[in-house]
């Protein structure tokens, strides 16, 4: 399988992340992962760059990704600042 992108093209989650500051990754997964260190990167390379100022991943894992992601749509719905890592 082919790693699909976190953010879609043309998304505007990145637009508003970066006026306000901070962005919110949620890992479906647990620490030291693969999707762990892909969202520790994407946090490092988006803070070392200055796209935003405050980038927070909080990792939950269980159930192969359906526990955060259950957790994602009932916390983060509507909200510009919420992204989950994750593949198809």
């Amino acid at each position: 399988m082919t790693a699909r992108p976190a953010i879609p093209a043309g998304s505007p989650a990145p637009l508003a992340a970066a006026a306000s500051g901070c962005l919110k990754i949620l890992v479906p997964a647990a620490p030291g992962g693969g999707w762990d260190q892909t969202g520790r990167a994407l946090q490092a390379a988006m803070q070392s760059e200055n796209v935003v100022k405050k980038v927070t991943v909080d990792n939950k894992g269980g159930a192969g990704g359906t526990i955060g992601l259950a957790q994602f749509v009932s916390s983060s719905k509507g909200d510009p600042e919420a992204l989950m890592m994750g593949g198809m």
